[in-house]
Order: structure tokens, then sequence, then C-alpha cells
């Protein structure tokens, strides 16, 4: 990207300058408000016009909102064909037109179609503006832009006024042209300035037009293309768009009804109240109402100034305080203060005493104040943060139209009901205000802080009350029985699992939101899709509900009670480790348990083993069936094909897949549409266990024949197909990444999901990086970057070992003393080793080991030093060393063990390999003899060894990939501890490849990349500056 001169505008100065130059539009709005009202009570004005009547007033001030209500439907499906950018031209060129040919009538109906042209105008800006204004303003400051923005609207309407109010001194026609040309002027201004204003990113990414997109939000972060919020941001916006994309999203106004019906109607009311409440009998009619009340001609006018000059004043406050008291809290107060200033307004006038037109104007002045900080600017500013991306546009045109109809109504009715119920009136439009009280106070949801991008966790209704319920008991322990409930606690837990759990982990205190979510949604039965970051404790949480869950079978109706018991939850994980893992922490329950069934009928594990014949895997869940079976997707595809019997998945009622980005493929965005198709053909030829599993648990047919199993699949209604047969399985998946392409993949095209509504669960956990606007305002750069990986207190190291043994930092990594506020994990000193002979370990190295010393070891010696010296001098109990998928693990364990390492290939089967470390209580406990477990990436995923402080990772993983780095690393940080990520790797060297070419491959180079993609910081390693 070509370099931008320093002079122009950006960061905060650039958002402040779009905002009020995007004011301008408003400000045309509440111009023609006010014009109006000063307009029709001039003396010239009415002589011109030959005393218009009511009615015709009435017509002349109300036609407007016509135009507008045209418009304001059509603006949506402009502002996504033109743009944000384009619409606010547009507005603004049909607005002068208009006014221009109301400052040039030759009569009545000439007036009543330049108000009209004029309100097509107004119309377009109504919608366009708010729009515009909510997708370049980050959530914490989203709430003050567009207050400033009605400022804009209201100093409009104020303008209006005292121009009406100084141009009644004219003595000729000019006293009602003038203010009317005025419009021509400022709608010229605003359409020149469109042409220069940046066009909205969210728009641009939309489009496809990534390049401009990011452009933009590159200036809105302070102009540097390379910043990390900024293309964070940009990534953020890039999936939501494709997200929504790929799960077939229509963008039709039926689609928006179907899908958003609460948000629309949520959108449409607050402008319709913002009407009834009636602010546009004063707006329109307020020289009308002061002289009703006693004050005549230009001293009406005046009283409305004065007015006007208080209204503007009252929009100042919600500047600070919507993004401090929130929206409803504001909405609330103003329809209080409202319904009690327009009583009082209808009193006065009833009674008509001498003090009647003084108490008149104070309470219009209440009113209006009242209006100005809560009812005037929030019904802008909700409906575009509340609608999503892709019907955004045309959802604020509804809730515009919506105000445009009832302001039309309202501008229409006032000259007759001020006629016919007189002071009546006031206090009819007082209950509204009690109305929209009511409404606010049970429907709307809190909107304030919360990203755009983050809208739909705010409006899921049934995560919205799980998640209510989880604050409201935050500080409830996850063993708490305090429940009233006769055998549950909060979390629906049995009393003798929460006894047991507190014996077996008793440094298990209480859960954390997500795990109360989670647990509480598989209890529930519902579908749930779950992205947390790693080290939260998503696995163990999943382990509780499966053994809390009660035996609902989806084949009730199928089966009777003398059938013998089956698997009714199955648990697919993507290697052996994990799944024993799971396993363990069942197990370790199970027998603190009071009178449990036998632990093979409440959990088994299958996995592939090649020195174990399938069928004797089998026998025992043929001779006793597990209520839960935990099992890699192969072995479960294998027994399913050798005997189906053994493994009916027609009776199951959970299925649960972990690390699903791991066992199901998709197919991202690429710019290749090649590269795209023939991924996907691959896809189709292959589609991996997991998928045919799935399908067939879910009766859904493959594309192509002869790519299907050879098994037949029965038929399920899947609760979202026809209800003949059986319930189809809950469904839960999980990760700490979960890309958009996949999760548009699961809820869209794979059709495992339930489409029925409410029924499906989604759960993101904390902000990450991917979510900057949540976290740009942390205290340091590296409580962003350590937010990915699990706890605020990991480190990252990376250690560059030369071509000639040297071991250095990484250039460009941080001072250890300015990563201090982040504590390491505490490390008592240890003397450096002396000797590197072979310990007595040795002698129980693999039986391989004599082939290995024979051998040449395909690793680098001083990447393994530097491994060894790091381990020696750093860990306290227990570190693991990841290398690539391909390396020979027991070959990188004899190499270290050579270098006086306590090295074991990981295996959570055996004690000394990694059993013992599975939820151990003794957590700071230090070894006199640390031990250091070796595993490959594939094998790594998911496990939970909370004694693990320090994870070496040898290379570069899976090429680069940020979601290696993520998964790997999460290994340390976990249940709230602190750890380090130490990188070994070698400097730029050369190497063949496959094809005998050579080429330099810089690991340094590749490794800074994908750390600066994840906002992280590398460390200075002090032992090695």
């Amino acid at each position: 990207m070509p370099p931008r001169s320093p002079s122009r505008l950006v960061g905060q100065p650039l958002l402040y300058a779009i905002s009020v130059f995007a004011s301008l539009g408003v400000f045309l709005f509440g111009y023609d408000q006010g014009v109006m009202s000063g307009v029709i009570t001039g003396p010239h004005f009415r002589k011109y016009f030959n005393e218009p009547g009511p009615v015709e007033v009435g017509t002349m001030v109300a036609v407007l909102e016509i135009g507008a209500f045209v418009t304001s439907v059509a603006a949506g499906q402009v502002g996504d064909i033109l743009g944000r950018r384009g619409t606010l031209f547009s507005g603004a060129v049909v607005f002068a037109i208009g006014g221009a040919i109301q400052t040039f009538t030759p009569g009545f109906w000439v007036m009543v179609l330049g108000r009209i042209i004029s309100g097509l105008g107004v119309g377009l800006l109504s919608t366009i503006v708010p729009i515009y204004q909510s997708e370049i303003s980050p959530p914490n400051h989203r709430g003050a832009l567009a207050c400033m923005e009605f400022t804009g609207n209201i100093f409009g309407y104020a303008s209006s006024v005292w121009i009406d109010y100084f141009c009644s001194f004219i003595d000729s026609d000019l006293a009602w042209r003038i203010p009317l040309f005025i419009q021509c002027v400022i709608g010229a201004i605003l359409a020149a300035g469109s042409l220069v204003m940046p066009e909205s990113p969210r728009w641009l990414i939309d489009v496809d037009r990534d390049e401009e997109g990011m452009r933009v939000i590159s200036d809105l972060h302070g102009g540097d293309p390379e910043d990390l919020l900024a293309k964070a941001e940009f990534q953020e916006i890039k999936d939501r768009v494709m997200f929504e994309r790929e799960s077939g999203e229509g963008r039709t106004y039926v689609n928006m009804w179907k899908r958003y019906k609460r948000r629309v109607l949520l959108a449409m009311s607050s402008q319709a109240f913002a009407q009834l409440n009636g602010i546009n009998v004063i707006s329109y009619y307020a020289p009308r109402v002061f002289e009703e009340a006693g004050w005549i001609g230009r001293d009406a006018i005046l009283m409305t100034g004065i007015n006007s000059i208080i209204y503007i004043l009252s929009t100042l406050p919600p500047w600070v305080l919507v993004d401090r008291w929130g929206r409803r809290v504001i909405l609330l107060s103003g329809a209080v203060i409202m319904a009690v200033a327009l009583g009082f307004t209808g009193w006065w006038m009833y009674i008509d005493v001498p003090e009647t037109p003084k108490a008149v104007v104070f309470c219009v002045i209440i009113f209006n104040a009242a209006f100005g900080y809560s009812w005037g600017p929030i019904p802008w500013l909700y409906p575009p943060e509340i609608m999503p991306l892709t019907v955004r546009a045309k959802g604020v045109s509804l809730s515009t139209a919506t105000n445009w109809a009832f302001n039309f109504l309202v501008g229409w009715m006032t000259p007759l009901l001020q006629e016919v119920i007189e002071w009546r009136l006031y206090p009819m439009h007082g209950f509204f205000c009690v109305c929209s009280f009511i409404l606010v106070y049970f429907l709307y949801p809190e909107t304030k802080g919360v990203p755009l991008e983050e809208m739909d966790a705010v409006f899921g209704e049934e995560e919205l009350e799980e998640q209510l319920e989880d604050e409201a008991s935050e500080r409830g322990s996850l063993l708490s029985q305090q429940s009233n409930r006769s055998r549950r606690g909060h979390l629906h837990l049995e009393r003798d699992i929460v006894k047991a759990l507190r014996i077996a982990y008793p440094s298990v205190e209480r859960p954390t939101l997500v795990q109360r979510r989670f647990i509480h949604a598989i209890l529930s039965g519902k579908d749930v899709l779950l992205r947390d970051r790693t080290g939260t404790g998503k696995s163990f949480a999943l382990a509780l509900a499966l053994l809390a869950q009660q035996d609902r079978s989806a084949h009730k109706n199928l089966v009777t009670s003398a059938q013998m018991p089956s698997i009714t939850s199955l648990l697919l994980v993507p290697h052996r480790d994990l799944a024993y893992q799971f396993f363990h922490w069942i197990e370790r329950i199970h027998q603190h348990m009071t009178r449990p069934p036998p632990l093979p009928s409440i959990a088994q594990i299958l996995v592939r083993d090649s020195t174990v014949p399938l069928m004797e895997h089998l026998a025992p869940i043929r001779q006793t069936p597990p209520r839960i079976l935990i099992a890699t997707p192969q072995a479960v595809f294998d027994a399913v094909e050798a005997d189906p019997g053994v493994l009916p998945l027609d009776r199951l009622s959970t299925v649960v897949v972990d690390e699903v980005d791991c066992l199901i493929q998709s197919v991202p965005k690429y710019p290749d549409k090649y590269a795209m198709k023939k991924l996907e053909r691959q896809i189709r030829r292959h589609p991996g266990p997991t998928r045919l599993l799935l399908n067939r648990i879910y009766s859904i047919p493959e594309v192509n024949p002869k790519d299907r199993p050879r098994w037949k699949a029965p038929r399920v209604d899947d609760r979202r197909r026809n209800d003949t047969l059986r319930k189809a399985p809950q469904l839960v998946m999980m990760s700490a990444t979960l890309r958009n392409h996949l999760k548009g993949y699961l809820l869209g095209d794979s059709g495992w999901f339930t489409k029925e509504s409410g029924n499906l669960v989604r759960i993101t956990g904390d902000p990450s990086s991917h979510h900057p606007k949540e976290v740009e305002s942390s205290a340091s750069f590296e409580d962003r970057a350590d937010m990915t990986v699990g706890g605020t207190d990991v480190q990252h190291h990376v250690l560059v070992v030369s071509e000639g043994g040297g071991i250095a930092n990484i250039k460009g990594a941080a001072n250890a003393t300015a990563a201090s506020e982040h504590p390491r994990p505490s490390t008592p000193s240890r003397e450096e080793p002396t000797e590197t002979s072979p310990p007595s370990e040795l002698a129980q190295a693999p039986a391989t080991a004599s082939e290995e010393a024979d051998n040449p070891s395909p690793f680098n010696p001083s990447s393994m030093e530097a491994t060894a010296t790091a381990f020696a001098l750093d860990v306290p109990s227990v570190g693991m060393l990841v290398l690539p998928s391909d390396a020979p693990v027991h070959r990188a364990v004899y190499d270290l063990r050579l270098l006086g390492v306590n090295a074991h290939p990981l295996d959570v089967v055996k004690d000394e390999n990694g059993r013992m470390h599975l939820m151990r209580r003794d957590l700071e406990s230090m070894s006199e003899n640390p031990t250091l477990l070796v595993s490959t990436l594939a094998s790594t995923r998911g496990l939970d060894l909370p004694e693990l402080s320090h994870v070496f990772i040898l290379g570069i993983l899976d090429g680069g990939a940020v979601d290696a780095y993520l998964h790997v690393a999460g290994r340390v940080g976990r249940f709230g501890r602190g750890g380090c990520v130490i990188s070994v790797l070698a400097d730029e060297h050369e190497v063949v490849k496959e094809d005998g070419k050579r080429s330099r491959r810089d690991e340094p180079r590749m490794m800074g990349t994908m750390l600066k993609k994840m906002g992280i910081r590398p460390v200075k390693l002090e032992h090695f500056e």
C-alpha cells in the first residue's frame, strides 16, 4: 500500500470530522422540521396563500413525510447498491432541488410538490446517516457519536427557528422565502462534502472492495496500514461477511422479517414512539402552542427560539451518558419526565389562569429537554445497532419509514386535534410516553458497548437468558448446593456427582461463565456450537455434563424397557490421548461416587490400536454397553463397518465432536477459485470418517453415490424434518479455533444442526485479538496478545539457533523487564547442569534405542541443546516439547536423554508419560527430576495438563498456521495459571524440496509474521541474552 500524506486526517480527528460533517444530513432534517413552524404563522406567508385553514396548513407541513416515507422504505435497497456515501450524495441533491421549488413556489400545490421532493431527500438522509455513523464508530464511542449527530439535528431545528424569527422583521415575502432558500445552500454543501468523505468500510468489504475497506479502517485507526488492531478489525468484519454468505442468509425483506422479526419490531417501535410521544406537536407547531397559551405573533416565535436553545443544550449530556448509563436508563427516565411535563401542559391550559402562559412555556421546555436527552437521539442510534450487516440498511429503512409514517400522522392531525380536543391533546401524548416506558422496560435489551458483529449474542433469546442467569450466580460455586431444588445444584448436577467432584478435584471451586452456559445448554438437550479460547475448561465442563446427563434416549418411541441398554452419548475426539484424558476425568469422579454403577457401564474408550484386533476392542462394549463412548472417528467407522449391531448409531441421544476444526475439513475462501473447487472435489472424494458418521447419524445423503458408505442410513426426523420415526440426537461441537468458513458450513450446508428456533445455542467465550474492539482498552499490548492463548500470564519466547550453533533471542523481542507485569511461573533457581552424560533413565529408553544410536539424528543438535538448556534452567515440574507432525518422537526422546533430560513420549495411558499429570492437586509443587513430555502437533490438541508450565515448539508447525500455534501454546495458561511458550527455530538456511530444488527457509521471519497476526510480541528469554 503506498505511503499516505501525513497531513491528512486520521484516527480520532478523522472520526469526529466525519461525524460532524455527516451530521449536516440530519441538520437538514431538523432545519426542515423547524422552518415551517415559524413560516406558517407569518403574516406575509398567510396572505400569499390566502389565509390557509388547518387542513391546508397541516398538508403543507406534513406532506414532507409522504416523500420521506417513500424513500426511507427504498433507502435500504439504495444504500446497498450505491453505498452509504452515494446515498448521502443523492439525498442531499434531491433535498436541495425540493428546497428550490419551495422557495420560488407560485402557489399552494407547487409548495406541496416542493415539500414532497424535499421529503424524498430527507428520507434518504435520515436513513443512511445513522447507518453510516454506526458503521464507522467503535462500540465504546458509538453512542456518543450518534448523540452528537442528533445534536446536529436539533441545531438545525433551532437555526430554522431563529432564522424565522429574524426574518419576521422583513416586511415582504422574503420573510418566508429566505428561510426556505437556506435549505438549498446547506443541501449543496452536504452534496459536495459527501464526494470527499470516506465510504463505510463495512459496506466496502461487503461488496468485496477489500483493499479500499482496509484503507478506510487503517485511517480510522491512525493511518498505519500495518496497525494490528486495524488488521484484526478488518478480519473480523470479513469473517462476519463470509459467514453470513456461507450460511445462506438472504438479504430480502421477507427473510429479514422471518429471521429478525424481534429486532425489526423493536427498531420500528422506537421510531414510532419517538413521534407518538408528542415531539412534533412542539417542533412543527410550537408557535401555535404558545399562541394557545397566550403568547401572540412574534412573541410566540421568540418563545420557540428560547425553547430551541434549551433543546440543543439538552442533547449534550447524552454525549457522555449514553455509553456510561446505557440506552435503557436514558429512554426510561426520559419517558417519565415527558409524561409528567405533557400532563401538566394540558392541566395548565385547562385551568387557563394568568400564570398559564409562563407555566406552559416551562412545561414545554422541560418536555423538550427530556426528549432531547432521551427519545430524540436513542431511536436513531438503536436500529442500526441491533440490525445485522446483511439487512442493516433494509432494517433501518423500515424503522425510518415508521418514523415518517407516524411523523405524518402527528403532523397532519395536530392542527385538527388542537381545535377539536384542545388541551386534551397533551395528556394523550403523555399516555403514549407511559406506553413507551412499559415497552422499553420489558422488551428492549441493552446494547451499550456491544460490537456490531457480536449483536447476535444479545438477541439470541436462549443464550441471553442463560447469560443473565449466569451473571446472577457469578459468585456462586460450582459445588454450591444451596439451591431450593431437592437433588440438584444451580448447574443441575446430581448431589452424588458434586460430592465426588469435591473430593476428586478440590482445586475446582467454581465454573467460568462459559462452563455454566455450556453445561446448562447440554443438560437442556439443545444443540451447541462452542468456540472459546484455550485453557478455559471447555473439555472438563463437557465431561461433567455428559456424566450428569440423564438417559434422555432419542429412540424412546422405538425401544421398550425390556431391551438391553445401549450407548446414548458418543464423544468423538481426534486422538487417543484426548480420549483417555476424558476417560480419566470420569474415572476419578466415579471412584468417589456413592454406590456408583460399574465404570464400564458409564464410559468406555474405543481407539485404533494396530496391536489389538478390532473385535477384542469391541468385546467389552458388546458385553457392557457404556452410556458414554469416547472414541476416535476412524475407530467408530471401522466398528460400524465390521459389526453395526455393537454400535447402534440410531439409538444415540447425544453426539459430541471435540476439536471439530481438526476432524472436519471445510473450504476456506481463496482468491484462486480453481483451488477452492479442487479442494471441494477432494473433500467430496475423501470426506473423512467424521463426516461419514455424522451423515449416517443425521441421514444426510452424499452428493456422489459412489462416495457413500456401504451401510444404509435409516430415516431420521432430525428435529428439522417430519416427525415420523425418531428425534435426531443432540449435537455438540466445540473448538478453540473455529473459523467462519467452517462455522458457515456446519450451521448451513451440513444439515447436522437443528433448524428449530430456540434449540441451537451458539456460545462464544472471552474476547480475543480477533475481536479488537473488546480489548482495545487493555492495559498493555501483551494483555491483548495473551488473551488468544488462554491465560493472561503467558509469555512467548523465540530462540534462534545459527548454523554455527549459537543461540540467541529473535530480533525485536521485548526485554524481560518490560514484560514484568506479567510474571513468569515461579521457578526456584536450579544449578546449570555440568554433565551431559546419559542418565540412568536411558536404560528405560524404547526398545529401539540401539537402532537410534546407529542412525544419524534428524534433529539439529544445537536446537536440541537449546531445548535441554532452557528446560533445565526454567521448568519446575513438567514441560512439553511439540514436534512437527512427521518428526520421530522416540528419536527426540533418545537425543534429549543423552543431554540429561528426563524425557518421555507423551502417552496418558502410562503414569510417567502423562497420566499422572492429568488434573494433579499439587500444581505448585517442585520436582527433583522434572519431566519433559514429547509429542507431535496431532497428539497435543485438547490436552489439559494443569501442572504443565512450559511448552517448547521445535521449528514451525503446520507451515506457520496461526491455529496450530494457538492450540499448542494453549497447553499452558490453563486453570488461571501462567506459563511460557518457547519456540526453538533454525536460522535462515537452505533446504532441498521433494522435487530436488533448493530454496531458502527463513523460520524466524515466518514466526515473526505469525506472531504479528496474533498481536503477540515475543519476550527475551533472559538465559540467552
